[in-house]
């Protein structure tokens, strides 16, 4: 008897989605424009996003979701930029 066969160990490997702070950049937005929370990636439509306009205020608004391609590590945290 194959002593090898009988103590294979299986793994099984799962990727949970991928979730970032998103960061808007356009004419509304200021350098601070970054979700208070990081927010699962989605492939299409709105959703209400909380995060701070160019004078500070955090507001909630319906904003655009990121694209795959805009994924930014920086240090320890990931960013979706998002132009509007």
């Amino acid at each position: 008897m194959n002593l090898n066969l009988m103590y294979q160990t299986v793994f099984t490997l799962r990727f949970k989605n991928r979730y970032t702070f998103w960061r808007y950049i356009g004419v509304d937005f200021g350098a601070n424009s970054v979700s208070d929370t990081t927010l699962l990636l989605t492939r299409q439509g709105f959703i209400p996003v909380k995060v701070k306009d160019k004078n500070g205020v955090l507001t909630t608004t319906e904003l655009p979701n990121p694209a795959v391609q805009m994924i930014k590590p920086e240090t320890n945290q990931v960013f979706s930029e998002i132009y509007v």
